[in-house]
């Protein structure tokens, strides 16, 4: 079980810190901005992971099925409420679910469905 969790916590930590690494540093033109920026998260990717998450990961066979929650930077959360169809919210989420896909398919990640008008990829992780 042990190992089953060491690889079942990495693949959760695989899919955590996609959110951090995919393109959310670009606008919609493709330059990057200060409000198109993250800021710094201190947090420990255990502390950015759902708590039943790793209990599930480490009793699962297959894949996990899961959510994954973009980290918005400002200039996208200023359009959250006021503008969702804004042109630059809505190319960030396109740019980064396409990067998510992109980057993470070589590890098994695959996602499952994307969100149009919201910051969240449904995939599955490699457990």
């Amino acid at each position: 079980m042990t190992s089953k969790l060491s690889r079942a916590t990495a693949a959760i930590a695989a899919a955590v810190l996609t959110i951090a690494a995919t393109v959310t540093a670009q606008t919609a033109r493709g330059a990057a901005g200060p409000l198109m920026q993250l800021p710094d998260d201190p947090r420990a990717w255990t502390e950015k992971v759902a708590p039943d998450l790793a209990a599930r990961a480490a009793v699962t066979t297959g894949d996990l099925d899961v959510l994954i929650a973009f980290r918005q930077p400002a200039g996208v959360q200023a359009h959250t409420v006021a503008a969702m169809r804004a042109p630059a919210r809505l190319q960030w989420i396109a740019d980064t679910d396409a990067a998510v896909e992109r980057d993470w398919a070589p590890g098994g990640v695959k996602v499952l469905q994307r969100l149009s008008f919201a910051p969240i990829v449904h995939a599955t992780v490699p457990v």
